[in-house]
């Protein structure tokens, strides 16, 4: 999934810089988990893991790379179809072409089973499936990266793909392991949390665009609840209520504080990834962190911005990641 903030490119970045091949049985919360990479890091290291994202869809995602091994397959998810929500709002059906309109039938013909048999599967296994319909629905989608727009220069290749849910490439951690995954407002999680942990990550949202809006087809997939929408992109109104206040330049300040705050009381270290593109500076976060912690310690690797809209290469289009380690 073409998800932004992935750190899947910085994986041994990370693995190195938080010692996590020296961890194992020690229990991390990734509080921004997003699609997963890092709680799966955690995972191939040994770690317990404990995962939240504010996003209904990012959940479902974690929730099924953490497990151990896929359920049975259903055949129902690559061939029901159904003339549904998502092909009435956003298919050629309509003129809005994020979807062709037999992709957009299969995904509510999907989507429409797993919700009929819902009481059948348990919690993680309807993760899973409604994961793998999300992921080829998201590799079929007409856009460049963002579902604010689509495509408008016709359909891309992998949009003209035919239908077909796949299973993910899942490590079996034999029991070794525990996983947890939550679904809440990060400052929410923290608390009400009553558990502790040997440390917790924090990559949270570096600029103003808003995840909810970004990737707004892909939650309203994963929550199917037919909502109210609107404009051209036809928009789920009701996200403006998972709107996230550490990409407001208003309020990420108290957002960032408080959080790290919270933190605190749970652990006596953290690791925060940020970009040299965000919207504090690190001087501030410094600054912030030393209200709570002593030592503090910052990673740098430079890297190249994923853009979905560029195919030749930009020599300005480079990235400072941060990897900052805060300790009691």
């Amino acid at each position: 999934m073409k998800y932004l903030g992935n750190k899947g490119r910085l994986s041994e970045f990370l693995e190195i810089n938080m010692n996590l091949k020296n961890r194992a049985g020690q229990t991390a919360l990734d509080l921004f988990a997003g699609t997963g990479s890092v709680s799966l890091l955690f995972k191939n290291n040994s770690l317990n893991t404990v995962s939240n994202d504010r996003l209904s869809f990012s959940s479902h995602m974690v929730r099924s790379i953490l497990l151990d091994k896929p359920p049975n397959k259903i055949v129902d998810l690559n061939t029901a179809t159904r003339d549904g929500f998502i092909t009435n709002n956003y298919s050629e059906k309509i003129g809005v072409n994020i979807f062709k309109n037999d992709i957009a039938e299969h995904i509510d013909g999907a989507r429409t089973y797993l919700e009929i048999n819902r009481d059948k599967f348990t919690k993680q296994e309807f993760s899973y499936y409604l994961s793998q319909i999300i992921e080829a629905a998201d590799f079929r989608a007409n856009i460049m990266g963002s579902y604010e727009s689509y495509y408008k220069g016709g359909w891309r290749k992998q949009a003209l793909k035919k239908w077909a849910v796949e299973d993910f490439a899942l490590v079996d951690s034999h029991g070794t392991t525990t996983h947890k995954v939550y679904n809440q407002d990060v400052l929410e999680f923290l608390t009400e949390t009553e558990d502790s942990y040997d440390f917790i990550y924090f990559d949270p949202p570096y600029n103003t665009r808003q995840y909810s809006s970004v990737f707004h087809v892909l939650e309203t997939i994963s929550e199917y609840d037919n909502p109210e929408v609107s404009g051209k992109i036809r928009k789920n109104i009701n996200l403006k209520d998972k709107k996230s206040n550490f990409s407001s330049k208003i309020k990420c300040y108290q957002e960032f504080e408080e959080m790290f705050g919270e933190s605190s009381k749970k652990t006596d270290q953290v690791f925060l990834s940020y970009s040299n593109e965000g919207i504090l500076d690190i001087p501030q976060i410094q600054s912030l962190l030393l209200k709570f912690y002593k030592n503090i310690d910052i990673a740098e690797y430079d890297y190249r911005r994923f853009k979905t809209n560029s195919r030749k290469p930009n020599k300005k289009n480079k990235v400072k990641e941060y990897l900052i380690n805060a300790s009691k």
